[in-house]
């Protein structure tokens, strides 16, 4: 059955996006209407849309969910495909839009390696559909049936969130390898530590260990973290190669977030504290990252 689909961001993954669904005709919007001339109202999208796909950076979830919510259609999918924590709440994107949306609409996380211009490019790219309901995923895996974007589902959504989360975090250290020149066996040896912490992390949050070495996990953590077009990686190379910070990332503005999020628990996490500990002093972070390899 054909599904009306709308797509609320019109940046890189929005228009990727388009791309994929665009058997489907997907209405698209953007808060800069310059982006999408001639677009609809964003009410009337939001009403005649079957799945609702919100490409928009975290700290707008929250205010498009709001936004949408008196237009959803009865029965309608909003997916979120934003990876981050709210600062003020500490919330998961699911959770933002479950506490805003209510019963009004079904609510799916859509994670994994998704890099927006190898999708605009047409090549293929993976994601897990995360969904307490098995019959909201299962609608995803349809919906995408036919494209370049694999999909399998989750019930696991807390384990998926926070993985996009750490994936962010976990990029910015391997730009910092990288950046420092420490080699490819470092870089691999970086990654098995990184990715066995990532499943740690989870299982103190309440999601499943297997999460971390699926697309939500491993798969979009190497993604970011070995893509020259990644601000996370951008953000580490900057870090060990200039010895300061000027640009900001996802997993720079997760950071906080999680370190309180883990606090109890945060001298066991090596690899998120020496990325912490990087980020928040550049000039430290040979000195951390030796210590982490040694």
């Amino acid at each position: 059955m054909r599904r009306q689909v709308g797509i609320i961001g019109a940046g890189e993954l929005g228009q990727a996006m388009a791309v994929i669904l665009k058997a489907d005709k997907p209405a698209l919007w953007d808060i800069d209407a310059k982006k999408v001339p001639g677009q609809g109202a964003l009410s009337e999208i939001a009403a005649i849309s079957d799945v609702l796909c919100l490409c928009i950076p975290s700290w707008a979830v929250r205010q498009a969910a709001g936004d949408i919510e008196p237009f959803i259609k009865k029965g309608a999918i909003v997916v979120t495909l934003s990876k981050g924590l709210e600062e003020r709440t500490r919330l998961t994107m699911p959770a933002v839009l479950q506490e805003v949306l209510g019963e009004k609409a079904a609510c799916v996380l859509l994670s994994g390696p998704m890099l927006a211009e190898e999708l605009a490019d047409g090549l293929r790219g993976a994601a897990v559909a995360a969904s307490r309901i098995v019959e909201t995923g299962e609608a995803l895996v349809d919906l995408f049936a036919q494209t370049n974007l694999h999909v399998e589902c989750s019930r696991d959504v807390d384990g998926v969130a926070m993985a996009g989360v750490l994936k962010n975090i976990y990029a910015i250290g391997l730009g910092m390898v990288e950046g420092l020149s420490l080699g490819t066996n470092v870089c691999g040896w970086y990654v098995q530590m990184a990715v066995t912490e990532m499943a740690d992390v989870l299982e103190r949050m309440g999601g499943e260990r297997q999460t971390a070495y699926g697309p939500a996990g491993l798969a979009d953590f190497v993604a970011t973290g070995l893509s020259a077009g990644s601000r996370n990686q951008q953000v580490g190379m900057e870090i060990a190669t200039r010895g300061e910070l000027c640009l900001t990332s996802e997993g720079c503005a997760s950071l906080p977030s999680v370190r309180i999020l883990l606090a109890d628990y945060w001298d066991e996490f090596t690899v998120l504290r020496a990325v912490s500990e990087s980020v928040e002093r550049p000039g430290a972070a040979r000195a951390e990252f030796m210590r982490l390899f040694a």
